[in-house]
């Protein structure tokens, strides 16, 4: 039960196709597009290539956090990179 009063209605609605799928299938299929591909996957060139950038210009002057092999140097970076 509600008690409160109404301080503002905005009869704001929200439009959809009639006839669409709704459930689990189409919101995979929303998810395995081919444009939400594509943006994953330029996401994940952008970090991997500033990452990378981050381990090349930080290794020397930050060898506790960036030294080592490069691929931890490297994940380094990409963990610098993603977490803000």
């Amino acid at each position: 039960m509600d008690f409160s009063h109404t301080l503002l209605s905005s009869g704001l609605g929200i439009a959809v196709v009639a006839g669409e799928s709704v459930g689990w299938l189409a919101l995979v299929r929303a998810f395995v597009s081919p444009t939400f591909l594509g943006v994953v996957i330029t996401l994940l060139i952008l970090l991997l290539i500033v990452g990378t950038l981050t381990w090349l210009f930080e290794r020397r002057s930050n060898a506790e956090q960036f030294g080592g092999p490069a691929h931890h140097g490297i994940g380094s970076g990409q963990w610098w990179a993603a977490v803000p």
